[in-house]
């Protein structure tokens, strides 16, 4: 696998919804109202109780609706098409982004200002003291909150004297008055709504398009209402289901019983407990938050357990939570290595870096988790944490290291406990600002405050007790993550609290693929399915009943919604969820377009789907309904991409703008708009607000507002199902609901399940899954019931059992596959972390399993050896080998003479600390030149086993044959192939397989070679007579692991550039033993009769195209012409974009010259055409530079943090691709193409 530059340590998964309510604990902070101090509070007030709203947007950028009835189309990216006649001016079509209909700021007066403090209609005191726009009154929205009565929003607040009789209002229907329709107005308490009351008479028809007229107002200041603003079309109240996903993937490393990351106790400090605790200054607000039982099982016994062990008075054995310290000693002498390895790193002296141990120096930076594990965007809050960053390993002193492993953890907590003391809902506080300097109430920067005057050793001991506490301190916030969500949970009965806490199936698995990975040909049609198919519906099944089971056994009760692993869902699941109790789920709107239900806009309700096949009007019995919601993937995925450049008030403006722009007309049903994203992921690339905090306020002030307004309403999802009274939500009971059927099977991402399956290296893991779920059919233990807790005795049979199953459910969790195949790699640069990991828990069920079986008196079930799937970042040549390796069987000097313009890969066979006696090849180098007169191909492969010991043993070089000969026109000659190895072992070739064979003999030292071609009539590669060979074998030498190759073109029957595929196995015995690459052939040259020619338009014209500006994401030092004098390049994942061993900026430029394919010269579209094999995965992105800022990121990337990503087709139909990508349309996730991007296959 293929894995590309760092990036950041944390990333994607899916989806959580948050809701809280205000409240007078006394675990609010001492120094302001909610969660927040005073300078907090300050900095986000907010307009409540009856206060003015300030409207930011000028009057003179309202525009009117004709009376005709003509409207201005809402933004395409959020338009919705149920009804034909839909397309409607937004309620605010002079918003800064006009495009999206946004809703003016209705709130970012403070409370101390001078228009809330002023009678409505009164003098508001100097002109420039008033926080409202100059100029004339201005109808901004209309809107019903319950589809009878209408609610004019004006720009500032009215003089309620200047309200007048009835006739001065009119309600057009289709541009006609309608006669007798109002019956009074009214102003409430908030002066810049106005009601108009509709008689019961009056019949609404949603065909038809309503306007509300008003005339012969004032605004407070006198102003006049302007007649050619003085209307708006009548909207409805459109509710809004948010849903946050917080999820870790199991880190549980079985054999050792400790987490291999800190991820969860990091995400916990920064995201977990803030995230809810955030809404209880903001009572009005509901929603939903997704927790995995999965990432709970290891806050709980990992953390929680063991941290806060109690004795018997229930008194915390090693964490004062007063004095804030632990007890290093008993701690460590019970728990070392048993919580995660950074929790000993902080209690143990921070090591010499003279002595350091390999692990030690892992942990602190080495490592691909390590103490440098953190965004850059955030990093760069903590200058000095940035400064170790950027120090030269080499040079990191004992104090260097110490600062490091204390920054790390700081840097990872939400800000609030930075700046001030933060009460927790189980009595404790938080309050660093004794040792953390912020230089600003909020969105600060922050150092430490050390003691001055102390010496090198005085400092190390300062941060070594700040390590100690810091433990505690996190502890504490560790321990309040569930109280906190406890405290604010919604319960649809009561219609009480804030927070409905939603689930996913236990350890986050692509449910339906656990069901039967067959399901995956629905949207993947030329993807290799894994054969034989997985398929445990038992399995699927058990993951949704001990969700609901345990999170009943934490929270005391049970969750009625899920969001299922990455959105995944198909009908053949729909079962489990019915069968468990759960109410609804929620999947991406692109699985209801593979529905059928695909309308040319956004989903803006839920469908119910049912157990049964029949589709609507077929006699389906409608039982075992499900609700189903549809996460709108534009405004979802715009939060956590799009906005990590905008200040909070820009994303809210975006945000509610677009929400709003979906209200339905008036007389039509309700409609509610899902937004489901990773809550605890994005938050750290939020480059203007320090974790986005800005945002969050910035939203929620503005939701509570429009839900007083009654224009939007945040509801949870079993709110809006069962309905809330207290809070003007009808119910949607699930009958009522438009039926789908069938639901079609896929996720969140693409629709499809191409992310975790279809890919040689995704079937390689679901093939040692196979196999290991096999070997547990057959050892004949029962499944436990998944209803059941597990037994306290994990050594008796039962729970021996027990734990076998649980591991088998664990490495059927999606955190594994996504990081397998070319599609995704994680931001270390570095995925055998997570392989480690998957294969861990295959042998964690065999350790299990077999305990058992020995329990029972039977025999036990060999452990097969799962080799690593994934291998050490491979390099493709960087140019002919000139001057030519020394063929004499050793590295001289090293393995430069080969790596300096060769190519490399790597073959590791060994799972675990012993070494695989079988795993032969370790490293192969190749490249092409002249080995004297001739031209060829050369090969060198490094073992791991001393080859002139060798006996009766061979090394087996497999190669294929196709010369091009007209390559326009596709006409090539092919020799004949086969997909068998001398031994009879399969060989995995992309094309027709092998055609020549290079067997080299290894006995007593001395290498003998055979050179053979592959006939028609053939039926054995021994059966064919030896050919001579026109190339050269040297080695082994004496003690040697070496053997290198040159081969002649001429003796491969290819020139320079023709197509060359390759494989090699080592044979013992007549047996194969190793096999490289293990999964399949290695790709040497591409095939380009048979390659599909991609054509890159990088449009580079920015706003006055209509495109986001260049430099959204960060100044580019260099605009791309004729802006600048820059340059647009392209760099990815493949040698052709530049790739070394990492990715290289600045390196492959695009033309604007109207030549190679660019149609025309200096129009600001970039162009580059290059061949690649079809169903390559690429990954992408572009900068603006110069060819002096090759391998330069700053300051000329598009965006920072994010890739694109373009899947070539396998479709042999297909001959070309054309992607036009927007510079800086940023894709959401990441490893998808922008929002914007355009594919047309020819």
């Amino acid at each position: 696998m293929q894995r590309l530059r760092a990036l950041s340590l944390s990333w994607l998964s899916a989806v959580v919804a948050l809701a809280c309510e205000r409240s007078p604990e006394p675990w609010a902070r001492e120094d302001a109202a909610g969660e927040f101090g005073a300078s907090a509070a300050a900095a986000y007030n907010k307009t409540l109780d009856g206060a003015a709203l300030q409207l930011d947007v000028p009057v003179a950028d309202f525009a009117a609706v004709d009376l005709a009835g003509t409207e201005s189309p809402a933004k395409p990216d959020a338009a919705v098409a149920p009804d034909a006649d839909t397309a409607q001016a937004p309620d605010n079509p002079g918003a800064p982004d006009a495009d999206g209909g946004n809703v003016p700021d209705p709130g970012s007066q403070g409370t101390d200002a001078t228009a809330a403090d002023s009678e409505p209609g009164g003098d508001a005191g100097p002109a420039d003291a008033s926080p409202w726009p100059a100029g004339n009154l201005a109808v901004v929205s209309a809107f019903s909150p319950d589809g009878k009565n209408i609610k004019l929003r004006f720009n500032k607040p009215l003089d309620t004297k200047s309200v007048g009789p009835v006739s001065d209002f009119i309600l057009l229907e289709n541009s006609q008055p309608k006669s007798g329709a109002i019956t009074s107005v009214q102003v409430g308490a908030d002066p810049l709504f106005l009601a108009i009351n509709l008689s019961p008479a009056v019949a609404i028809n949603p065909a038809l398009t309503y306007v509300a007229q008003a005339k012969n107002l004032k605004a407070y200041d006198g102003a006049a209402l302007d007649p050619t603003k003085n209307k708006a079309p009548v909207k409805r109240t459109v509710y809004v289901h948010i849903l946050w996903h917080q999820h870790q993937p199991t880190y549980l490393d079985p054999i050792a019983d400790q987490l291999t990351s800190p991820w969860v106790r990091k995400h916990a400090m920064k995201s977990y407990y803030d995230m809810a605790a955030i809404l209880q200054d903001y009572p009005d607000v509901h929603l939903s938050i997704n927790l995995t039982p999965v990432l709970l099982n290891q806050l709980i016994p990992y953390y929680l357990d063991r941290l806060g062990e109690k004795d018997a008075s229930g008194k915390e054995l090693y964490v004062d939570t007063v004095k804030n310290t632990v007890d290093e000693a008993k701690f460590l002498a019970k728990w070392k290595g048993k919580t995660d390895p950074w929790i000993d790193l902080l209690l143990e002296d921070t090591p010499d870096p003279k002595t350091a141990t390999t692990k030690q120096i892992g942990l602190l930076y080495a490592d691909p988790w390590s103490c440098v594990s953190t965004a850059p965007v955030l990093m760069n809050r903590f200058a000095a944490y940035a400064a170790l960053r950027d120090k030269n390993p080499a040079t990191l002193t004992k104090e260097d290291l110490a600062a490091l492993k204390v920054w790390f953890e700081i840097a990872w907590m939400d800000p609030d406990f930075l700046h001030g003391k933060v009460k927790l809902p189980t009595g404790d506080s938080v309050d660093l600002t004794d040792v953390i300097a912020a230089s600003a109430p909020q969105n600060a920067s922050f150092s430490l405050k050390m003691p001055a005057g102390l010496d090198e050793a005085g400092r190390i001991a300062w941060y070594e007790k700040l390590a100690n506490r810091l433990v505690a301190e996190q502890y504490k916030v560790c321990k309040a993550v569930i109280p906190i969500h406890k405290l604010l949970h919604y319960d649809p009965d009561a219609n009480t609290g804030q927070i409905e806490i939603a689930t996913t199936p236990f350890y986050h698995p692509i449910l339906p693929l656990v069901q039967n990975t067959d399901l995956m040909a629905a949207g993947q049609p030329f993807d290799p399915k894994p054969s034989p198919a997985y398929g445990f519906p038992a399995d699927a099944a058990a993951q949704v009943k001990r969700a609901v089971q345990y999170m009943e056994s934490v929270f005391g009760f049970k969750p009625r919604g899920m969001w299922p692993g990455e959105g995944s869902v198909a009908e053949d699941v729909v079962q489990h969820f019915v069968n468990a109790g759960v109410l609804w789920v929620a999947t991406d709107q692109q699985v209801m377009e593979k529905s059928g239900l695909y309308v040319g806009g956004a989903p803006v309700g839920p469908y119910q789907v049912d157990t049964d096949t029949k589709k609507p009007g077929e006699g389906g019995d409608g039982t075992g309904r499900l609700g189903t919601f549809f996460r709108n993937t534009n405004m979802s995925n715009d939060i956590g991409f799009k906005y990590q450049g905008l200040t909070g008030k820009e994303a809210t403006d975006d945000l509610v703008g677009n929400v709003g722009a979906q209200a339905p007309k008036f007389g039509a049903p309700d409609r509610v708009i899902t937004l489901i994203l990773d809550g605890e992921n994005a938050w750290e690339t939020f480059a203007k607000e320090h974790d986005g905090k800005g945002f969050f306020h910035e939203l929620y002030k503005r939701l509570e507002q429009l839900q007083q307004a009654g224009e939007i309403i945040s509801v949870t999802g079993s709110e809006y199902i069962q309905g809330n009274p207290k809070r003007n939500v009808p119910a949607h009971p699930l009958e009522a609901m438009p039926q789908l059927e069938p639901l079609f099977p896929g996720s969140w991402i693409g629709g499809t399940f191409g992310i975790w399956i279809g890919e040689s290296e995704e079937n390689q893991a679901w093939q040692y899954l196979l196999q290991t779920r096999s070997d547990l059919a057959k050892s004949g233990l029962p499944q436990p019931d998944p209803l059941k807790p597990p037994p306290t005795n994990k050594k008796s049979l039962d729970g021996e059992i027990w734990y076998a199953f649980d591991e088998v459910y664990a490495a059927e969790g999606s955190d594994w596959f996504w990081w397998y195949g070319s599609d995704m790699t994680s931001p270390s640069n570095d995925d055998s972390p997570f392989d480690a990991n998957f294969r861990l828990h295959l042998a964690g069920v065999y350790s299990h399993m077999n305990a058992a079986l020995k329990l029972q008196g039977k025999p036990e079930i060999a452990l097969p050896v799962f080799k690593p799937i994934i291998q050490a970042n491979p390099q493709a040549p960087l140019g002919p080998l000139d001057p030519p390796p020394v063929l004499d069987g050793a590295f001289v000097p090293n393995e430069s003479e080969w790596a300096a313009k060769g190519g490399f890969f790597f073959d590791s066979d060994t799972a675990g600390a012993l070494a695989n006696p079988d795993d032969w090849m370790a490293t192969i180098y190749y490249g092409f030149g002249k080995f004297g007169s001739k031209a060829g191909f050369y090969l060198a492969v490094q073992h791991n086993f001393d080859l002139s010991a060798a006996s009766n043993a061979a090394l087996g070089l497999y190669l294929s044959h196709k010369k091009i000969l007209n390559a326009a026109t596709g006409q090539v000659q092919e020799d004949p192939a086969t997909l068998k190895d001398r031994n009879g072992g399969p060989l995995a070739f992309k094309g027709k397989g092998a055609a020549r064979e290079l067997w080299v003999a290894l006995n007593g030292g001395k290498a003998t070679t055979e050179w053979r071609k592959w006939t028609a009539t053939a039926t054995s590669w021994p059966a064919l007579a030896s050919s001579p060979f026109g190339g050269v074998v040297a080695g082994p030498t004496k003690g040697g692991k070496l053997l290198e190759v040159f081969i002649p073109y001429e003796d491969l029957g290819i020139a320079d550039g023709d197509p060359l595929e390759i494989q090699m196995i080592f044979s013992q015995a007549g047996k194969t033993v190793d096999t490289a690459p293990s999964l399949e052939s290695k790709l040497l040259v591409e095939d380009p009769t048979a390659a599909i020619f991609v054509t890159f338009v990088c449009d580079a014209r920015g706003p006055k195209a209509g495109n986001p500006p260049l430099n959204l994401y960060g100044d580019l030092c260099n605009l791309p012409a004729p802006d600048g004098k820059g340059i647009v390049y392209i760099a990815g994942n493949d040698p052709k974009l530049g790739m070394k061993a990492k990715w290289v900026p600045n390196k492959v430029a695009l033309r604007d010259d109207g030549k190679e394919g660019d149609e025309k010269a200096g129009d600001g579209l970039w162009t580059l055409v290059l061949p690649f094999p079809k169903g390559s995965n690429l990954k992408y992105k572009y900068t603006s530079g110069k060819p002096e800022n090759e391998g330069q990121w700053g300051c000329t990337e598009e965006f920072p943090l994010t890739e694109r990503a373009l899947d070539i087709t396998k479709d042999p139909a297909k001959k070309k691709v054309k992607v036009t990508d927007i510079f800086a349309d940023r894709p959401t996730p990441s490893g998808t193409p922008g929002p914007k991007t355009v594919i047309v296959l020819e």
